[in-house]
């Protein structure tokens, strides 16, 4: 597992430094300036290796989402890129998907004023790593900008009904303390 240190990174260096994760090896990429979702994939080609697949998830999301079934779904789809989605009550705040009947993505458009949908990129991937090759030079670059519309008609989106929240401002923060509720109590 990679985890990309920008902000508070001494925190989550001593974190990591003193919690045993058994079985799970985790390195941290500081990035004193931030490269962009995309730009820190790029930046991490050998962390991928000779990996056929990858996953890339994103940190300020709270979810009881199942990666085992997003996989599967990837992995039956026989996908180069595969996007979690959710259903958002504000889909112009999102990277937004427009679905065929096969649950391929025929468009997609990040944070768009007039959203063709309300199934949204919920910030978890699974990708081929055929993907980076798609990935500009550039090395500050964004998935929702500069690769995500490239892959439209490529990959394809799983969409989930769990718990979601984004927790990027204090108030998405705050919310999703409120709403969170450990898997064996009632929401």
């Amino acid at each position: 597992m990679l985890v990309n240190t920008h902000h508070l990174a001494d925190q989550v260096e001593e974190f990591v430094a003193s919690h045993p994760f058994e079985g799970l090896k985790i390195t941290l990429f500081h990035e004193p300036e931030l490269l962009g979702s995309a730009g820190t994939v790029a930046a991490n080609r050998a962390f991928i290796g000779d990996d056929e697949e990858f996953l890339v998830i994103y940190a300020d999301n709270l979810t009881d989402f199942d990666l085992g079934a997003f996989m599967a779904f990837h992995r039956a789809k026989k996908a180069e890129f595969s996007m979690a989605l959710f259903e958002s009550p504000e889909p112009t705040e999102c990277g937004v998907a427009l679905l065929d009947e096969n649950e391929r993505i025929i468009d997609f458009e990040e944070k768009p004023a007039e959203p063709k949908s309300v199934w949204s990129n919920a910030g978890l991937y699974i990708a081929d790593r055929s993907i980076l090759g798609l990935i500009p030079e550039n090395p500050v670059c964004d998935f929702g900008y500069d690769v995500l519309p490239l892959l439209a008609g490529k990959m394809y989106g799983f969409c989930f009904f769990g718990f979601y929240c984004d927790t990027g401002t204090p108030e998405r923060l705050e919310r999703a303390r409120s709403g969170w509720k450990m898997p064996n109590q009632e929401r």
